[in-house]
Protein backbone atom coordinates (compact mmCIF):
# COMPACT_ATOMS: atom_id res chain seq x y z
CA UNK A 1 0.00 0.00 0.00
CA UNK A 2 1.42 3.52 -0.75
CA UNK A 3 2.96 6.03 1.58
CA UNK A 4 0.73 8.92 2.04
CA UNK A 5 2.24 12.73 0.29
CA UNK A 6 1.12 14.91 2.48
CA UNK A 7 2.46 18.16 4.59
CA UNK A 8 -0.48 18.37 6.44
CA UNK A 9 -2.62 16.49 9.51
CA UNK A 10 -5.55 16.11 7.57
CA UNK A 11 -3.81 14.91 4.61
CA UNK A 12 -2.80 11.24 7.11
CA UNK A 13 -4.70 8.58 6.30
CA UNK A 14 -4.88 6.55 10.10
CA UNK A 15 -5.81 3.02 8.20
CA UNK A 16 -1.89 3.34 7.27
CA UNK A 17 -0.61 1.02 7.35
CA UNK A 18 -2.61 -1.69 7.91
CA UNK A 19 -2.04 -5.36 8.57
CA UNK A 20 -0.69 -6.39 5.12
CA UNK A 21 1.75 -3.01 4.42
CA UNK A 22 5.11 -4.39 3.51
CA UNK A 23 7.54 -3.41 6.63
CA UNK A 24 9.54 -1.46 4.40
CA UNK A 25 7.31 0.93 4.33
CA UNK A 26 8.20 1.39 7.76
CA UNK A 27 10.81 4.41 7.51
CA UNK A 28 8.88 5.93 5.21
CA UNK A 29 5.73 6.70 7.44
CA UNK A 30 7.81 7.62 10.44
CA UNK A 31 9.98 10.48 7.75
CA UNK A 32 6.07 11.19 6.71
CA UNK A 33 4.80 12.03 10.52
CA UNK A 34 8.37 14.34 10.96
CA UNK A 35 7.50 15.92 7.65
CA UNK A 36 4.03 16.74 8.67
CA UNK A 37 4.91 17.70 12.24
CA UNK A 38 7.59 20.04 11.18
CA UNK A 39 4.60 21.76 8.83
CA UNK A 40 2.17 22.07 11.29
CA UNK A 41 4.64 23.63 14.23
CA UNK A 42 6.35 25.52 11.91
CA UNK A 43 8.63 27.98 13.62
CA UNK A 44 8.85 26.57 17.41
CA UNK A 45 12.12 26.42 18.56
CA UNK A 46 11.16 23.89 20.95
CA UNK A 47 8.11 23.09 23.17
CA UNK A 48 4.69 24.31 21.42
CA UNK A 49 3.16 23.74 24.33
CA UNK A 50 3.12 23.10 27.53
CA UNK A 51 0.80 22.78 30.61
CA UNK A 52 1.68 22.79 34.23
CA UNK A 53 0.92 23.26 37.89
CA UNK A 54 1.35 26.79 39.68
CA UNK A 55 1.94 27.73 43.12
CA UNK A 56 3.10 31.27 44.59
CA UNK A 57 6.32 31.91 45.42
CA UNK A 58 7.66 34.18 47.85
CA UNK A 59 5.35 37.22 46.56
CA UNK A 60 1.99 37.39 45.41
CA UNK A 61 3.92 38.42 42.24
CA UNK A 62 6.27 35.45 41.94
CA UNK A 63 4.63 32.17 39.80
CA UNK A 64 6.12 29.30 39.76
CA UNK A 65 4.86 26.18 37.88
CA UNK A 66 5.24 22.77 37.53
CA UNK A 67 5.84 20.86 34.02
CA UNK A 68 6.28 17.32 33.41
CA UNK A 69 8.90 16.87 31.71
CA UNK A 70 10.30 19.63 32.70
CA UNK A 71 11.71 21.77 29.82
CA UNK A 72 15.61 22.84 29.43
CA UNK A 73 15.56 26.03 28.42
CA UNK A 74 12.87 28.15 27.71
CA UNK A 75 12.21 29.14 23.66
CA UNK A 76 10.69 31.56 21.62
CA UNK A 77 6.82 30.66 20.66
CA UNK A 78 6.43 28.20 23.54
CA UNK A 79 3.35 28.50 25.02
CA UNK A 80 2.43 27.25 28.80
CA UNK A 81 -0.93 26.68 30.26
CA UNK A 82 -1.78 26.60 34.59
CA UNK A 83 -4.64 27.83 36.46
CA UNK A 84 -3.15 30.69 38.63
CA UNK A 85 -3.24 29.85 42.65
CA UNK A 86 -3.70 33.62 43.52
CA UNK A 87 -3.92 36.71 41.73
CA UNK A 88 -1.03 39.58 41.39
CA UNK A 89 -0.86 42.77 42.83
CA UNK A 90 1.81 44.36 40.36
CA UNK A 91 4.30 43.66 37.92
CA UNK A 92 4.86 39.62 37.99
CA UNK A 93 7.64 36.69 37.02
CA UNK A 94 6.99 33.24 36.07
CA UNK A 95 9.59 30.40 37.04
CA UNK A 96 9.16 27.11 35.31
CA UNK A 97 11.26 24.17 37.29
CA UNK A 98 14.70 24.57 38.18
CA UNK A 99 14.95 27.41 35.50
CA UNK A 100 15.38 31.19 36.19
CA UNK A 101 12.76 33.21 36.93
CA UNK A 102 11.69 35.90 34.02
CA UNK A 103 8.69 38.49 33.76
CA UNK A 104 5.14 37.93 32.86
CA UNK A 105 4.06 41.15 30.62
CA UNK A 106 1.59 42.68 28.50
CA UNK A 107 1.24 41.81 25.26
CA UNK A 108 2.40 44.93 24.02
CA UNK A 109 5.34 44.06 26.61
CA UNK A 110 4.50 46.77 29.55
CA UNK A 111 4.50 45.33 33.23
CA UNK A 112 1.14 43.67 34.60
CA UNK A 113 -1.17 45.88 36.45
CA UNK A 114 -2.86 44.60 39.50
CA UNK A 115 -5.43 41.87 39.27
CA UNK A 116 -3.97 41.14 35.33
CA UNK A 117 -3.51 37.51 36.75
CA UNK A 118 -6.52 35.95 39.32
CA UNK A 119 -7.14 33.73 41.22
CA UNK A 120 -8.73 30.25 39.64
CA UNK A 121 -8.54 31.64 36.61
CA UNK A 122 -7.22 29.53 33.46
CA UNK A 123 -3.44 31.69 32.33
CA UNK A 124 -2.36 31.39 28.83
CA UNK A 125 1.42 32.65 28.26
CA UNK A 126 3.47 32.77 25.19
CA UNK A 127 7.48 33.22 25.68
CA UNK A 128 8.96 35.76 23.23
CA UNK A 129 12.01 34.02 23.73
CA UNK A 130 13.35 36.52 26.77
CA UNK A 131 9.65 37.01 28.74
CA UNK A 132 6.38 35.36 28.97
CA UNK A 133 3.55 38.05 27.15
CA UNK A 134 -0.04 37.11 29.27
CA UNK A 135 -2.53 36.16 26.80
CA UNK A 136 -5.35 35.44 29.27
CA UNK A 137 -5.23 35.89 33.21
CA UNK A 138 -8.56 37.14 34.02
CA UNK A 139 -12.79 36.60 32.93
CA UNK A 140 -11.91 39.42 30.39
CA UNK A 141 -8.66 37.61 28.72
CA UNK A 142 -7.04 40.80 29.45
CA UNK A 143 -7.69 43.35 31.97
CA UNK A 144 -7.27 46.52 30.40
CA UNK A 145 -10.26 45.04 27.90
CA UNK A 146 -13.78 46.72 27.65
CA UNK A 147 -16.47 44.60 27.61
CA UNK A 148 -18.53 45.68 24.64
CA UNK A 149 -21.49 44.31 25.54
CA UNK A 150 -21.32 45.98 29.19
CA UNK A 151 -20.40 49.07 27.81
CA UNK A 152 -23.68 48.68 25.34
CA UNK A 153 -26.06 47.92 28.01
CA UNK A 154 -24.56 51.69 30.18
CA UNK A 155 -25.23 53.70 27.00
CA UNK A 156 -28.39 55.55 26.06
CA UNK A 157 -30.01 54.23 22.84
CA UNK A 158 -28.67 55.68 19.70
CA UNK A 159 -32.08 55.71 17.83
CA UNK A 160 -32.94 58.92 16.94
CA UNK A 161 -30.39 60.50 18.83
CA UNK A 162 -28.08 61.23 15.87
CA UNK A 163 -26.12 65.12 15.96
CA UNK A 164 -26.51 65.16 20.26
CA UNK A 165 -23.70 64.51 22.65
CA UNK A 166 -23.87 62.57 25.68
CA UNK A 167 -24.57 63.65 28.84
CA UNK A 168 -24.59 62.24 32.60
CA UNK A 169 -25.57 63.79 35.92
CA UNK A 170 -23.23 61.77 37.57
CA UNK A 171 -25.28 58.42 37.94
CA UNK A 172 -27.65 57.85 35.01
CA UNK A 173 -26.39 59.06 31.20
CA UNK A 174 -28.75 60.51 28.71
CA UNK A 175 -28.44 62.43 24.64
CA UNK A 176 -28.40 66.23 24.75
CA UNK A 177 -28.75 68.35 21.69
CA UNK A 178 -25.62 70.82 20.79
CA UNK A 179 -27.92 73.60 22.06
CA UNK A 180 -30.97 73.37 24.11
CA UNK A 181 -34.21 73.81 22.99
CA UNK A 182 -36.59 75.61 25.32
CA UNK A 183 -40.30 76.45 24.81
CA UNK A 184 -40.02 78.04 28.04
CA UNK A 185 -37.77 80.58 29.63
CA UNK A 186 -35.58 77.69 31.78
CA UNK A 187 -36.40 78.53 35.74
CA UNK A 188 -32.58 78.86 36.39
CA UNK A 189 -28.93 78.49 34.78
CA UNK A 190 -28.63 74.96 33.62
CA UNK A 191 -24.88 76.07 33.23
CA UNK A 192 -22.70 76.89 30.34
CA UNK A 193 -23.79 76.51 26.75
CA UNK A 194 -22.12 76.59 23.41
CA UNK A 195 -24.12 78.02 20.34
CA UNK A 196 -23.01 77.19 17.07
CA UNK A 197 -21.83 80.78 15.54
CA UNK A 198 -21.96 82.85 18.98
CA UNK A 199 -19.74 80.78 21.39
CA UNK A 200 -20.66 80.12 25.06
CA UNK A 201 -23.25 81.16 26.64
CA UNK A 202 -25.42 82.04 29.41
CA UNK A 203 -29.00 81.55 30.58
CA UNK A 204 -29.06 84.82 32.98
CA UNK A 205 -33.10 84.43 33.78
CA UNK A 206 -34.60 86.19 30.92
CA UNK A 207 -32.21 85.73 27.87
CA UNK A 208 -28.49 84.28 27.30
CA UNK A 209 -25.71 86.15 27.73
CA UNK A 210 -21.95 85.54 26.60
CA UNK A 211 -19.94 83.47 29.01
CA UNK A 212 -16.52 84.93 29.21
CA UNK A 213 -13.59 83.06 30.32
CA UNK A 214 -9.73 83.31 31.15
CA UNK A 215 -8.59 81.45 28.23
CA UNK A 216 -11.12 83.15 26.09
CA UNK A 217 -9.59 86.95 26.76
CA UNK A 218 -5.99 85.06 27.01
CA UNK A 219 -5.62 85.08 30.46
CA UNK A 220 -5.38 81.32 30.72
CA UNK A 221 -2.57 81.27 32.60
CA UNK A 222 -4.08 83.90 35.42
CA UNK A 223 -4.89 82.19 38.99
CA UNK A 224 -7.53 82.85 40.78
CA UNK A 225 -5.67 84.15 43.90
CA UNK A 226 -6.57 87.26 45.74
CA UNK A 227 -3.90 90.01 45.10
CA UNK A 228 -3.06 89.78 49.02
CA UNK A 229 -1.90 85.82 48.55
CA UNK A 230 -0.50 86.12 45.12
CA UNK A 231 3.49 85.74 44.95
CA UNK A 232 5.50 87.98 42.72
CA UNK A 233 7.25 86.57 39.79
CA UNK A 234 11.06 86.10 40.14
CA UNK A 235 11.56 88.72 36.98
CA UNK A 236 9.00 91.04 38.80
CA UNK A 237 11.16 90.49 41.77
CA UNK A 238 14.59 90.99 40.41
CA UNK A 239 13.35 94.17 38.71
CA UNK A 240 12.13 95.59 41.78
CA UNK A 241 15.20 95.10 44.23
CA UNK A 242 17.26 97.14 41.44
CA UNK A 243 14.58 100.32 42.03
CA UNK A 244 15.17 103.04 45.24
CA UNK A 245 11.96 102.68 47.94
CA UNK A 246 9.94 105.74 47.50
CA UNK A 247 10.74 106.16 51.54
CA UNK A 248 13.97 105.73 53.48
CA UNK A 249 16.21 104.70 50.31
CA UNK A 250 19.60 103.72 51.69
CA UNK A 251 22.06 103.55 48.35
CA UNK A 252 24.74 101.31 48.40
CA UNK A 253 26.62 102.87 45.66
CA UNK A 254 27.62 106.00 43.88
CA UNK A 255 24.45 108.28 42.78
CA UNK A 256 24.34 110.28 39.46
CA UNK A 257 21.28 112.68 39.10
CA UNK A 258 19.87 114.74 35.84
CA UNK A 259 20.33 118.63 37.16
CA UNK A 260 17.33 119.54 39.75
CA UNK A 261 14.58 121.28 38.46
CA UNK A 262 12.41 123.27 41.16
CA UNK A 263 10.02 126.04 41.07
CA UNK A 264 10.56 126.80 44.45
CA UNK A 265 12.83 126.21 47.23
CA UNK A 266 14.88 122.45 47.33
CA UNK A 267 15.01 121.45 50.81
CA UNK A 268 17.51 118.31 52.30
CA UNK A 269 18.04 116.64 55.64
CA UNK A 270 14.18 116.94 56.44
CA UNK A 271 14.08 120.41 55.84
CA UNK A 272 17.18 121.65 57.66
CA UNK A 273 19.07 122.75 55.06
CA UNK A 274 17.31 124.60 51.97
CA UNK A 275 18.89 126.02 48.69
CA UNK A 276 16.62 128.81 47.46
CA UNK A 277 15.79 129.91 44.10
CA UNK A 278 18.43 132.67 44.50
CA UNK A 279 21.31 129.95 45.10
CA UNK A 280 21.62 131.21 48.37
CA UNK A 281 21.98 128.29 51.36
CA UNK A 282 19.64 128.42 54.48
CA UNK A 283 20.99 126.07 57.20
CA UNK A 284 21.13 126.04 61.14
CA UNK A 285 25.17 126.14 61.18
CA UNK A 286 24.61 129.68 59.46
CA UNK A 287 21.95 130.88 61.90
CA UNK A 288 20.44 131.97 58.44
CA UNK A 289 20.93 132.22 55.09
CA UNK A 290 24.82 132.13 54.01
CA UNK A 291 24.98 135.55 52.20
CA UNK A 292 24.06 137.23 56.15
CA UNK A 293 26.58 135.27 57.66
CA UNK A 294 29.17 136.17 55.65
CA UNK A 295 27.92 139.54 56.21
CA UNK A 296 27.60 139.67 59.81
CA UNK A 297 30.25 137.64 60.75
CA UNK A 298 33.23 137.05 58.45
CA UNK A 299 33.24 139.83 57.42
CA UNK A 300 34.00 141.83 60.51
CA UNK A 301 36.09 139.51 61.63
CA UNK A 302 38.43 139.81 58.51
CA UNK A 303 38.20 143.98 59.40
CA UNK A 304 40.00 143.07 62.41
CA UNK A 305 43.10 142.01 61.28
CA UNK A 306 46.09 142.96 59.42
CA UNK A 307 44.81 144.02 55.91
CA UNK A 308 47.03 143.04 52.85
CA UNK A 309 46.38 144.67 49.53
CA UNK A 310 48.43 145.65 46.42
CA UNK A 311 49.55 149.81 46.07
CA UNK A 312 51.75 152.22 46.99
CA UNK A 313 53.10 151.62 43.26
CA UNK A 314 54.43 149.45 41.19
CA UNK A 315 54.60 145.67 43.10
CA UNK A 316 53.84 146.74 46.62
CA UNK A 317 51.74 145.91 49.44
CA UNK A 318 49.96 147.88 51.94
CA UNK A 319 49.80 146.75 55.76
CA UNK A 320 46.44 148.10 57.74
CA UNK A 321 46.13 148.03 61.49
CA UNK A 322 45.09 150.36 64.13
CA UNK A 323 44.53 153.07 61.85
CA UNK A 324 47.93 153.53 60.45
CA UNK A 325 49.60 152.04 57.17
CA UNK A 326 52.58 150.56 56.47
CA UNK A 327 53.39 150.49 52.74
CA UNK A 328 56.23 148.49 50.82
CA UNK A 329 57.16 148.67 47.13
CA UNK A 330 59.42 147.76 44.33
CA UNK A 331 59.77 150.40 41.44
CA UNK A 332 62.05 148.31 39.44
CA UNK A 333 65.62 149.67 40.46
CA UNK A 334 64.96 149.60 44.61
CA UNK A 335 62.78 149.66 47.68
CA UNK A 336 60.69 152.08 48.83
CA UNK A 337 58.92 152.17 52.29
CA UNK A 338 56.01 154.65 53.30
CA UNK A 339 54.26 155.19 56.51
CA UNK A 340 50.03 156.30 55.68
CA UNK A 341 51.39 157.29 52.52
CA UNK A 342 54.12 159.44 53.19
CA UNK A 343 57.95 158.15 51.75
CA UNK A 344 60.54 157.34 54.01
CA UNK A 345 63.51 157.02 51.07
CA UNK A 346 64.41 154.04 49.55
CA UNK A 347 66.29 150.82 51.64
CA UNK A 348 67.93 148.96 48.84
CA UNK A 349 68.87 149.90 44.98
CA UNK A 350 70.57 148.39 42.33
CA UNK A 351 73.70 149.99 43.57
CA UNK A 352 73.65 148.41 46.84
CA UNK A 353 71.47 145.25 46.31
CA UNK A 354 71.28 142.98 43.41
CA UNK A 355 67.42 141.77 42.82
CA UNK A 356 68.71 138.54 40.56
CA UNK A 357 70.98 137.00 43.18
CA UNK A 358 69.03 138.87 46.28
CA UNK A 359 72.69 139.64 47.17
CA UNK A 360 74.33 142.92 48.17
CA UNK A 361 76.16 144.33 44.34
CA UNK A 362 79.14 144.91 46.68
CA UNK A 363 81.25 145.65 49.70
CA UNK A 364 79.11 148.55 52.43
CA UNK A 365 78.07 149.33 55.79
CA UNK A 366 74.86 150.93 57.12
CA UNK A 367 74.24 153.66 59.58
CA UNK A 368 70.69 154.56 60.33
CA UNK A 369 68.81 156.95 62.73
CA UNK A 370 67.10 155.62 65.79
CA UNK A 371 63.64 156.14 64.48
CA UNK A 372 64.72 154.85 61.32
CA UNK A 373 64.54 158.03 58.95
CA UNK A 374 67.42 158.29 56.71
CA UNK A 375 70.77 156.21 56.54
CA UNK A 376 73.83 156.93 56.08
CA UNK A 377 76.09 154.15 53.66
CA UNK A 378 79.68 153.46 52.97
CA UNK A 379 80.54 151.50 49.43
CA UNK A 380 84.35 150.11 49.15
CA UNK A 381 85.28 151.48 45.58
CA UNK A 382 88.52 150.11 44.67
CA UNK A 383 90.92 152.39 46.62
CA UNK A 384 88.07 154.96 47.91
CA UNK A 385 84.63 155.03 49.59
CA UNK A 386 81.65 155.82 48.35
CA UNK A 387 78.99 157.57 50.48
CA UNK A 388 75.31 157.25 50.07
CA UNK A 389 72.71 159.45 52.17
CA UNK A 390 69.18 158.05 51.76
CA UNK A 391 69.72 156.50 48.93
CA UNK A 392 72.06 159.04 47.06
CA UNK A 393 75.36 158.58 46.36
CA UNK A 394 76.97 162.13 47.23
CA UNK A 395 80.74 161.47 47.52
CA UNK A 396 83.68 159.46 47.46
CA UNK A 397 86.74 159.16 50.50
CA UNK A 398 90.05 158.49 49.36
CA UNK A 399 91.72 155.57 51.55
CA UNK A 400 95.65 156.12 51.57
Amino acid sequence: MAVENTTKINGLDPTKPDGSSPKSEGDDHLRLLKNVLQHCFGGFAAEVLLAGTEAQGATANDYVVTVDPAPTAYAANTVLVFKAAHANTGAATLKIGSLAAVAIVNPEGTPLRANAIVADCMTMVVCDGTNFRLLAGNSQAIYDYVDQAQFQSSLPSQASNGNKFLFTNGTTASWQPAVPIFNAAPTSNIGPIYRGGVGPQEWNGSAYTAVITKASIGLGNVDNTSDANKGVSIATQTALNTKANLAGAAFSGAISAPTVISTGNVASGNGSATLTTSGDLIGGTWGGTLSSYFANVISPSIASKVAIRGGFGGSGYVLNNSGNTVSMAWDGSRVNVGVDSVSMGALWTTGNFDPNSKQAAGDYATFSRANGVGSIQFLRDGQNLRVIINGADVGRLEIL
